[in-house]
């Protein structure tokens, strides 16, 4: 290829279609966020690299030498940080579909008993408080393993729920770190078979 710009763009692309549609979703669900984030900015490493090369923000067409490196203009730190959200959103979003389906196909139904739980309020930049609400939980599969998890839920759902208190459980067999509780009616109707 005579513009190397091009060779970074489809290795980002190339990583960016591994991590959203290739990597087995039972690697990707134990770090759900964590995944996310690095499936996002991987590829953005390989996209800076095609940006920091490129002539211009079409650097697709255009392979003119030059005698000096060219700079990366805020056009394409401004074009660079949009990608990262889009990147992070469509590995997201693919990903989380993808164990969505995998828990409709294959899903198994468990009881899980409610271990604990955590509220946590931090202080935001515009001096407000933001309240996250978790809650730990342990099930049995039909192998006998028994799997520990944590959730996030709303503070509707956090108050609803009590330590100690059995609650439905959806996991994927063989893989049972690929879960999910199914504590509101839409969730159920989701994933419960008839």
């Amino acid at each position: 290829m005579k513009n190397p710009s091009v060779k970074w763009f489809l290795i980002g692309i190339t990583l960016l279609l591994i991590f959203a549609f290739i990597i087995p979703v039972f690697m990707a669900a134990p770090i759900k966020g964590v995944y996310f984030i690095l499936g996002g900015l991987i590829p953005l490493f390989f996209f800076y690299l095609a940006f920091k090369k490129a002539d211009s923000i079409t650097f697709m067409f255009n392979s003119e030498k030059r005698k000096s490196a060219p700079k990366l203009s805020n056009l394409k730190k401004f074009s660079l940080a949009l990608l990262s959200v889009v990147n992070i959103g469509v590995v997201g979003g693919f990903i989380s579909l993808r164990i969505d389906t995998a828990l409709k196909e294959k899903g198994v139904i468990a009881v899980a008993t409610i271990s604990g739980g955590e509220h946590t309020t931090t202080k935001s930049l515009k001096r407000s408080t933001e309240n996250s609400y978790s809650v730990d939980y342990s099930f049995t599969t039909e192998d006998g393993e028994k799997v520990e998890g944590s959730e996030s839920v709303s503070s509707s759902e956090y108050n609803s729920l009590a330590v100690g208190s059995g609650i439905e459980v959806i996991y994927l067999p063989g893989h049972p770190s690929v879960m999910r509780l199914l504590i509101s009616d839409s969730d159920k109707e989701e994933f419960k078979k008839e």
